[in-house]
């Protein structure tokens, strides 16, 4: 009963009481609780946010040696293949480490001890690899037959910084901030070439689907290319306040750069 009125039945009562939200609940009406507060039926509808926790290792997984390394922030000495073998750049010579075994082979070694390797750049399979050096010329090699297989000279005497790879075509970059087109099939490699960087070109590359390629330079400016063509850039980026290496390009508009600044 509720107030002591005589005319309510025990249904009514039982009904009525869902809508009275006091400080204790105890009545049940066909088996459902009431909420005992206003501020407890409003906090059950807000959903519960869960964050996830990335977790940042503090210690490296592996440390390789790497005597002999150049310390210069515009040639790029390392490249890592799909089939998880790492090249490396060291002095005049060139080694591969195999990440699954732990294995290390001595690839190559230039013949002149004052000359050294200014870039590698991995074919999509991982059965060549491009050795780009400090006197202008590119080697390609096989990796599996440990064999050299051309050596493509660019036109002026710079050394080759970057190297990236889209099928059998070839990019390179170099210290005069000329970009080169090269067909690695062809007797003659050289498609095309195009100077619009006013330094050294220190990062190259293609988007997946081989139709845009992204060079980045030392005079701070990102330039996209639409391929075949390359004689003028179809977007440029010049806002950035040191020289720039592009890493990853999947397609023109969406790539990702390294700026020391």
């Amino acid at each position: 009963m509720l107030h002591g009125d005589a005319n309510v039945s025990d249904d009514e009562e039982e009904t009525k009481s869902m809508y009275e939200f006091g400080s204790s609940c105890k009545r049940k009406v066909k088996g459902i609780q009431p909420p005992c507060s206003e501020r407890s039926l409003s906090s059950s509808r807000k959903p519960k946010v869960v964050k996830d926790i990335r977790k940042v290792p503090a210690e490296p997984e592996k440390i390789l040696d790497a005597p002999e390394v150049v310390d210069d922030f515009y040639i790029n000495p390392l490249a890592w293949s799909i089939r998880n073998s790492l090249a490396i750049a060291l002095g005049n010579q060139v080694y591969l480490w195999n990440a699954d075994d732990g294995s290390v082979l001595s690839l190559m070694e230039l013949s002149r001890p004052s000359e050294y390797i200014t870039s590698v750049g991995w074919g999509k399979k991982g059965s060549y690899l491009a050795v780009g050096t400090s006197y202008s010329h590119i080697q390609i090699w096989d990796v599996n037959k440990q064999q050299k297989l051309r050596d493509i000279k660019t036109k002026q005497p710079y050394r080759v910084g970057c190297v990236d790879w889209h099928s059998f075509n070839l990019a390179s970059g170099c210290e005069d901030g000329t970009v080169y087109l090269h067909d690695v099939r062809q007797k003659e490699a050289l498609v095309t070439s195009t100077q619009q960087h006013t330094m050294e070109v220190c990062g190259l590359k293609w988007t997946t689907d081989g139709r845009f390629l992204a060079s980045g330079g030392n005079d701070n400016a990102v330039f996209i290319w639409s391929l075949p063509a390359v004689r003028e850039p179809v977007h440029k980026l010049v806002e950035h306040k040191s020289a720039i290496k592009v890493y990853v390009c999947l397609y023109w508009h969406e790539f990702t750069i390294c700026d020391p600044e």
